[in-house]
C-alpha cells in the first residue's frame, strides 16, 4: 500500500466499507478484500471534500498493489 496524506478522516469508514464491499462481490480473496478497503480509506482522507474526486476503482486497485 502506498501512503496517505490525512487532510480530511470524513468518509473514511464509508469508503473502507464500500472498498470492501466491491472488492468481496468481485470475488476477491479476503487479502485483496482487505486491501482494496484500506486502500479506499486512505484516498479518502486525502481529499478535502468528503467524497475524494481523485477516489475510483482504477486508483484503488493500484494503491492496494493488486
Amino acid at each position: 500500500l502506498l501512503p496517505a496524506k490525512l487532510v480530511n478522516m470524513t468518509g473514511a469508514g464509508d469508503a473502507m466499507m464500500a472498498g470492501v464491499t466491491w472488492a468481496y462481490t468481485q470475488g476477491m480473496t479476503l487479502e485483496q478484500t482487505g486491501l482494496v478497503g484500506i486502500a479506499a480509506s486512505s484516498m479518502a482522507i486525502e481529499g478535502e471534500d468528503t467524497i475524494n474526486g481523485e477516489l475510483n476503482v482504477e486508483e484503488v486497485i493500484k494503491r492496494a498493489g493488486i
